[in-house]
C-alpha cells in the first residue's frame, strides 16, 4: 500500500466538485512532511499516473490545478471520467506512440560505491518537569539517531539530518505550531519516556567517507546532499523485523 493512500482515501470521500487544500492539511492527513520538492517544483503536483503521489488523487478520480506554491495550496477537482479512464487519457497525452531513440552518447551506466559512517553515542534523553532534556550538542552539521528501547525489549528508531544539531534538538524540545514533524517526534519521545522506555542518542559529525572508485573521499556534512545520502542509508540499515522505524517517509 502506498504511503500516500491516506490522501487517496480522504479525497475519495470528498463532497462537491472542487476543494482547495493547504500543504499543511495534506501533511496532517498523511502524518508525515511533504518532500522539499513539493514546495519548490510544480512538476511534483503534475497529473501523471506513474508517480506515487499523483496516483493517490488520480485513483480518487480527481486532478490538481491552480497550484499556489507561495501560499502552499492546491486545488483538487473531480474528473469527468472514471479514474482508470482518466489515467489512460493522461498516459496517451504525455507518451507518444513512438519514442525517439536515445542519444548515442547516453549509454547504460552502472554505479557502484562503498561508504562508511559510524554512530557515536552522545548521551541519553530524559524528562525534566515534563520537558525533554537532551545531552549537550554543538552547533554543527550532523546526523542524529534516537533509539527507543521499551521495557518489553521492543525497539524503535528515528534518524534525521540537520545543519545545526543544537538548534534541531531545541526544536524537538520546544516545537513551533508549524513544525509538524518536530511536534510528532516530541510527542513520541515524551510518551516513550513516560512509559519508562530508555532513549539513547547517537550522532555522526565527522569521519564519514565514500569511495566511488577513485579512493576514499571524506563526506562534507555541511552539504545537505551528503547528509541526505547518509540519512537514507541509515534509515535503510535501521529497518528490521524487530525494529520499528519512526521515519514516516521510509
Amino acid at each position: 500500500m502506498s504511503k500516500y493512500f491516506p490522501l487517496q482515501n480522504f479525497l475519495t470521500r470528498l463532497k462537491g466538485e472542487t476543494k482547495k487544500i493547504s500543504f499543511s492539511d495534506i501533511e496532517e492527513i498523511l502524518e508525515f512532511s511533504l518532500p522539499a520538492s513539493a514546495r519548490k517544483y510544480p512538476a511534483w503536483w503534475a497529473n501523471q499516473e506513474h508517480s506515487v503521489q499523483s496516483s493517490s488523487w488520480l485513483k480518487a478520480g480527481l486532478i490538481t490545478h491552480d497550484l499556489d506554491l507561495a501560499n502552499e495550496t492546491v486545488m483538487f477537482t473531480k474528473s469527468s471520467f472514471e479514474a482508470e479512464t482518466f489515467n489512460t487519457t493522461i498516459r496517451k497525452s504525455i507518451r507518444p506512440e513512438s519514442s525517439p531513440e536515445p542519444h548515442k552518447w547516453d549509454n547504460t551506466q552502472k554505479i557502484k560505491n562503498t561508504f562508511h559512517m559510524e554512530w557515536q553515542p552522545l548521551g541519553k534523553l530524559i524528562l525534566e518537569q515534563d520537558r525533554l532534556s537532551f545531552p549537550r550538542a554543538d552547533n554543527v552539521p550532523a546526523l542524529y539517531r534516537f533509539r527507543i528501547r521499551r521495557i518489553n525489549g521492543c525497539e524503535a528508531v528515528y534518524v534525521g539530518e540537520t545543519v545545526n544539531l543544537r538548534r534541531r534538538f531545541g526544536n524537538y524540545r520546544n516545537p513551533g505550531t508549524s513544525q509538524k514533524t518536530s511536534m510528532r517526534i516530541n510527542r513520541v519521545l515524551k510518551e516513550a519516556l513516560q512509559d519508562n522506555a530508555e532513549i539513547a542518542i547517537s550522532t555522526i559529525t565527522h569521519g564519514a567517507w565514500i569511495d566511488i572508485g577513485n579512493g576514499q573521499q571524506i563526506l562534507d556534512l555541511s552539504s545537505k546532499i551528503s547528509r541526505c545520502f547518509l540519512e537514507n542509508a541509515a534509515i535503510l540499515n535501521g529497518c528490521g523485523v524487530d525494529i520499528d522505524s519512526l521515519n514516516k517517509a521510509n
